[in-house]
């Protein structure tokens, strides 16, 4: 599951990065705000995901931030960790 927000230093009300382990995640932080989520499925540990951005002229240059939930049964008690995040501009081509 891919996380999209387009903050990184705060989401409903808490401060990023927020810790997970009082989640059963320890080791975990979330890294960016979640204004949308995409599932993806992947093959051999690798997953692609793929993003349509409108044809905006407006959008080039906005920043957004991305990190995903991925499934681990029995690593920890929630069952899952977090990927580090990344952080994407919209760009002209």
């Amino acid at each position: 599951l891919f996380g999209f927000g387009f903050s990184n230093t705060n989401w409903n009300g808490n401060t990023l990065p927020l810790s997970l382990a009082g989640f059963g995640m320890p080791g975990c932080a979330l890294h960016t705000s979640l204004e949308a989520t995409s599932l993806a499925n992947g093959v051999g540990g690798t997953v692609r995901l793929t993003l349509a951005v409108p044809n905006d002229p407006g959008l080039v240059g906005v920043q957004f931030f991305a990190q995903a939930f991925v499934p681990q049964p029995g690593v920890n008690a929630a069952g899952a960790v977090m990927s580090n995040a990344v952080a994407e501009v919209v760009g002209a081509f």
